[in-house]
Parts: C-alpha cells; sequence; structure tokens
C-alpha cells in the first residue's frame, strides 16, 4: 500500500497522484486564501488580496462589504496598490503615500501570485 506524505487514505493517495499526473496544482498549498489573521506576507512582496470598503463615498454605498480582489504590497503594519513604482518606493524609501490603503479598506485574505507562464517544449515547436 502507497501514501503519501500528505494523506494517510490508500483511496486519496491514488485520486491524488491521478490529479497531478494531469497538471491538477490543487494541492499546491501556495495556491490558497491566508487570513490576514492566520498571517500576513513578507514584506513588499506582491500578492493577491481579498478586501472590503467598510465606508466608502456616498455614491458608493452600494459596496459596502462587497469583497473585490485587487493586487497589493504589505509593508510595516500597512497595505499599498500594487505597482512597480509602488514596490521601489517601499524598497528605497519605506514608504508610498499616494499608494497606500485608506482606513475604509480591509484586507480579508491574501495569497501569493501564481509562477509567471513558462512556455512547455511543445508550446516552442508550435511557434
Amino acid at each position: 500500500m502507497n501514501t503519501c506524505d500528505c494523506c494517510q487514505h490508500v483511496e486519496m493517495c491514488g485520486w491524488r497522484e491521478s490529479l497531478e499526473e494531469r497538471g491538477c496544482d490543487f494541492f499546491d498549498d501556495g495556491n490558497r486564501w491566508i487570513p490576514v489573521g492566520e498571517r500576513l506576507p513578507e514584506d513588499i512582496k506582491p500578492v493577491i488580496v481579498t478586501w472590503k470598503n467598510t465606508d466608502p463615498k456616498s455614491y458608493y454605498q452600494y459596496i459596502v462589504g462587497k469583497h473585490f480582489i485587487g493586487t497589493a504590497h504589505y509593508k510595516g503594519g500597512k497595505w499599498f496598490w500594487y505597482s512597480s513604482v509602488t514596490e521601489d518606493l517601499l524598497a528605497e524609501y519605506g514608504r508610498c503615500d499616494s499608494e497606500e490603503f485608506d482606513e475604509a479598506i480591509e484586507v480579508i485574505a491574501w495569497m501569493p501570485l501564481p509562477e509567471p507562464y513558462k512556455a512547455s517544449p511543445t508550446d516552442s515547436e508550435k511557434e
């Protein structure tokens, strides 16, 4: 009977291997939402965030409590909207006031960005 490190159930291991052979990365721990109460990302590293606006302007009241997805940086207890310029300013000066989240934006969870696309050998043969 074969079992993997993550699973003690033989049936589950066979199912997992079958999915992995088909390229499924469902079991990759890097691809799950991490609540901010559980842990925070590394400083400055860009991540995907789920956020909500708890106090939008009156003309945006319909978004109160709605969840949105965006890309952001975390640094020194603060969140910043993602851009390469923001990343550079945070690394160089430790701040980027124009991209800092305001107090009404609440980040609920985050996840690492996926790895960039890499062409497989068969993809490059088609080009």
